[in-house]
């Protein structure tokens, strides 16, 4: 393997190792925290260093048909995942809750499918 392709697969087992830890980490701070604080403080968190990388960057501002885009993705990925998987660990175990974001990536493939009308490989499905 290539030292490029050797960094690049480190680093997504790096990725993978804290995102692992989001859940146990999420239950620990609502035990103190509000969990819409928790929640809404992770999007903060990552929104300014975010902001200030494209202002220093001077990259060009989205067009409408991308902020729509991005508006919806955003209430997904900023406001509902972060702030419902607070709440849920305020009541249930950080393991109940990564059993079902082990499940993710299988849903969004079978919705991918079924959206683009492509039909996977029996071993595409078996490997899911």
């Amino acid at each position: 393997m290539k030292a490029r392709e050797t960094q690049g697969m480190l680093l997504g087992l790096v990725g993978v190792m804290i995102f692992s830890l989001t859940l146990p980490m999420t239950r620990i701070v609502v035990a103190e925290f509000h969990p819409l604080l928790n929640g809404l403080g992770r999007a903060l968190a990552a929104a300014v260093p975010a902001a200030l990388l494209l202002a220093i960057r001077r990259e060009t501002w989205p067009t409408w048909p991308q902020v729509k885009s991005l508006a919806v993705v955003s209430l997904g990925v900023i406001v509902a995942f972060p702030v419902f998987s607070a709440f849920a660990m305020k009541t249930v175990p950080a393991s109940h809750g990564a059993i079902v974001n082990g499940l993710q990536p299988l849903a969004v493939a079978i919705y991918a499918a079924w959206l683009s009308h492509e039909r996977p490989s029996k071993a595409f499905w078996v490997s899911a």
